[in-house]
């Protein structure tokens, strides 16, 4: 499945009445730096301007994926952004972003329920998969709320390798390489499915 398969760009894909879901379309820049500021505050990636230029003409032109705006319907405030990824495949992944001062409202749980249902009725995926950081509970929890079952796991081998060289090193000088507590490098990824 291609993302125009899924939906066109600058038209609403899924809506709730309260909420809805409107796929990126070239004039969607803005919200598009919103969201980036979001995901990578604290992060050197946020003011790299190539890259963001570059991540958004991917959005625009990549058929693999595909990225919604979750819009207020009432107020047409931007929320946040769903992302399914890997259209091509028989499981394509499910990711949920949302500003910071829209969080812990129950939005996320209107939102990720009103995904699942539009993937449903699409037809052309039977499950999804979500993946999240070992240390995001709130999420782990959101996605388990529809059902999601863990199936496995990435990058406990980096997290291995980060204990060895705090070991090796001594965790003083890791954190000076690292530029931060070694702690924070300590997470991986649980891959949760959730059947459609």
């Amino acid at each position: 499945m291609l993302c125009n398969d899924i939906c066109m760009p600058g038209k609403v894909w899924a809506s709730n009445g309260t909420y809805s879901l409107t796929r990126y379309d070239i004039g969607d820049m803005k919200d598009y730096e919103k969201i980036w500021e979001g995901t990578f505050s604290g992060s050197p990636i946020k003011d790299d301007k190539a890259f963001k230029e570059k991540r958004w003409a991917r959005e625009l032109e990549n058929n693999d994926s595909v990225s919604f705006r979750i819009i207020h319907t009432e107020s047409d405030t931007l929320l946040g952004e769903v992302t399914l990824d890997d259209l091509k495949s028989d499981v394509p992944e499910l990711g949920i972003h949302l500003l910071e001062k829209h969080r812990g409202q129950g939005i996320g749980t209107d939102v990720i329920g009103m995904t699942l249902q539009a993937l449903k009725q699409n037809g052309a995926f039977n499950r999804c998969i979500v993946k999240i950081f070992s240390d995001n509970r709130k999420s782990k929890v959101l996605f388990q709320k529809f059902g999601a079952k863990q199936i496995g796991t990435e990058w406990e081998e980096y997290v291995e390798m980060i204990k060895k060289l705090a070991k090796d090193i001594g965790r003083d000088k890791l954190d000076g390489v690292l530029g931060q507590p070694y702690e924070e490098k300590l997470r991986h990824i649980v891959v949760y499915q959730i059947d459609l």
